[in-house]
């Protein structure tokens, strides 16, 4: 969910569904994490991300090798989620800090990898 919600897909296809506000993914990050009350490690949150998407890009490749056709049509997302967790593993540690409580700003600007 935070790989399209956030977005913290890769640049390139958020961008291609009108995606432009990479400064506001931490704060739309610890957003969803706190509607869904998340208590975990935050800081450990985008090494689980970005291995999600390695395991779904994996696996749109398996299926495709295998002939399958639907998998194979989707090989070009496959490499968007290869991007995607390329580009989580760049993150900041600071986009993964909650906001400070009492203050509406949020720890360090989100540049992003270009």
């Amino acid at each position: 969910m935070a790989l399209t919600w956030v977005p913290l897909h890769a640049r390139r296809f958020a961008e291609r569904t009108g995606f432009t506000a990479f400064e506001d993914r931490s704060r739309r990050l610890h957003l969803l994490l706190d509607a869904y009350e998340y208590e975990g490690d935050r800081s450990a949150f985008g090494t689980v991300v970005a291995a999600r998407a390695r395991t779904n890009a994996e696996v749109i490749r398996r299926m495709a090798a295998a002939s399958d056709p639907v998998y194979t049509a989707l090989e070009p997302v496959a490499v968007d989620l290869d991007q995607a967790a390329r580009e989580v593993d760049m993150l900041p540690a600071s986009f993964w800090l909650p906001p400070v409580r009492g203050r509406s700003t949020f720890h360090g600007a989100d540049d992003g990898p270009e």
